[in-house]
């Protein structure tokens, strides 16, 4: 929750221009701080538990307190339509009378608040249905989460395909953090800064999605069918290489979100919090689909132990349909 919260913060409060740029800084230190704070605290902990639970609370308390005290405030201030108040006040020299209202039964209660309750949903959701575009990246965030899920089998497939420990293994995925954070703080913010200069946002953000896209299903493939252990790191580069993919397509999906509701302020929000329900939908389908699709690649023999990946790379490949032939 408070990582959606934040990211909210982030693509309301950074310019179009400078979204992606905002999200690669963003997810940049969501990185270092699940890379760096565990070994961190393990040393910690080996002394006393207390002290990294409370350097977390301080954290955290800290953290709150920035985005209070120097976040700037972004909701527009509504100002009263003087015509609108004009219209229910009483007439001068006109006494207001007290009426009997009989009150409504149980029954009429209960309906007046399904009826509301309806009728704030259908408000909540509204700025989704009436836009396709929206919809359509919304079940992008869903095949793409579920795609991703295979790499949550990556140390169990090294172990058991290449013969590794699992600490031998871990040590691929220090190189793709490695990869990602030179990716997005270097590299994407160049590229964006670049590409921006000559055109839209939208534009910009579509060119970076569609090169990540492939090298995110080239790698997949790779890894795949890699025989031996050099295939395979240079197909887990390739992917991670297009880890931008992401961050860029929550940038997209915002400034489509404003570009078409630009008066819808808190749209925003309720933008974010439909992909991590959206996300959380596609890892909980596809968790334990990719865990039994290992389990299948096992029994079928060393060479099909990849099989996890190649529905990954189909998924990959189905939201690449939204990045290249949507019309914007």
């Amino acid at each position: 929750m408070a990582i959606t919260i934040i990211t909210t913060i982030v693509a309301d409060v950074a310019p179009p221009d400078k979204r992606s740029s905002a999200f690669f800084y963003r997810f940049t230190s969501e990185l270092i701080a699940e890379s760096v704070v565990p070994q961190v605290a393990s040393v910690l902990m080996k002394r006393t538990p207390w002290v990294p639970l409370i350097a977390a609370i301080g954290f955290m308390t800290l953290g709150t307190l920035l985005v209070i005290l120097i976040m700037p405030e972004t909701l527009p201030v509504e100002v009263p339509d003087p015509d609108y108040i004009a219209s229910y006040d009483p007439q001068p020299g006109v006494e207001t009378s007290s009426v009997d209202v009989e009150l409504p039964s149980d029954g009429s209660k209960s309906y007046k608040k399904w009826k509301n309750w309806i009728y704030a949903a259908k408000e909540f959701f509204d700025f989704v249905t009436r836009d396709r575009l929206v919809v359509t990246l919304l079940i992008a965030f869903l095949v793409l989460r579920a795609g991703r899920q295979a790499y949550h089998m990556f140390l169990q497939y090294v172990s058991k395909r290449y013969g590794w420990s699992i600490a031998q293994a871990g040590f691929l995925l220090s190189l793709r953090a490695g990869v990602n954070i030179v990716l997005f703080t270097a590299v994407l913010p160049f590229i964006a800064t670049f590409t921006s200069s000559n055109n839209s946002a939208i534009s910009k953000d579509l060119q970076i999605a569609r090169v990540s896209i492939i090298l995110m299903i080239l790698g997949t493939v790779v890894v795949s069918v890699s025989p031996t252990p050099i295939p395979m790191i240079i197909g887990l580069t390739i992917y991670t290489l297009g880890a931008g993919f992401p961050p860029i397509l929550r940038s997209l999906i915002t400034t489509v979100v404003e570009s078409h509701h630009a008066s819808k302020t808190s749209d925003i929000g309720r933008l974010f919090a439909l992909i991590s329900v959206m996300e959380g939908l596609g890892s909980l389908m596809a968790g334990q689909v990719i865990a039994w699709i290992f389990t299948l690649g096992l029994g079928f023999g060393e060479n099909w132990m990849g099989l996890p990946f190649a529905p990954a790379a189909v998924l990959f490949a189905i939201v690449s349909q939204v990045v290249f032939f949507v019309k914007l």
